[in-house]
């Protein structure tokens, strides 16, 4: 059932569908996100730090947020070692998440592609990033992944 949701998702994205458009906090929408997670976070005793020096607001549909901000946080989360870290940075027109994990980066040009998992991984259906690389795409943002001392880093821009 949730492969075919994923699915009918990024369908419905493919053809640029958006059920309206609001103001959306994207602040919000995280501190939600980590309290919903709060237990598999603490399975896991991962630190979580927030580093919030302003408001992030964007135009987008509330699913296509909600989706978009919770894929990169369980990202986060399902793909971090045991007591592990997650920085989430918010500004105005940014938002970095970076976590601790795998020792060695990610494959670049792959990661953002449907089905793709990571060798030896046995969560996920491998659409999440997909996903959130489409809605990136369909409201003109940025999404880019980097490996930097030892943190996977996903940076969104938004215009």
């Amino acid at each position: 059932t949730k492969l075919n949701k994923s699915l009918l998702l990024l369908s419905q994205i493919d053809n640029k569908q958006k059920y309206g458009e609001d103001e959306i906090c994207l602040n919000d929408l995280i501190h939600n996100y980590l309290d919903e997670l709060s237990d598999f976070i603490g399975y896991k005793n991962i630190q979580v730090s927030i580093i919030s020096n302003e408001q992030l607001l964007v135009r987008m549909d509330l699913l296509h947020a909600s989706t978009l901000v919770s894929n990169l946080i369980r990202n986060a989360i399902n793909h971090n070692i045991q007591d592990g870290q997650i920085e989430i940075s918010v500004a105005k027109n940014q938002l970095l998440i970076a976590n601790t994990g795998k020792s060695s980066p990610l494959d670049a040009d792959a990661i953002f592609n449907r089905f793709h998992k990571d060798p030896g991984s046995t969560t996920g259906s491998g659409l999440g990033l997909a996903i959130a690389k489409a809605i990136a795409v369909l409201y003109k943002a940025d999404l880019q992944y980097r490996f930097d001392s030892g943190r996977h880093i996903f940076l969104i821009i938004f215009q």
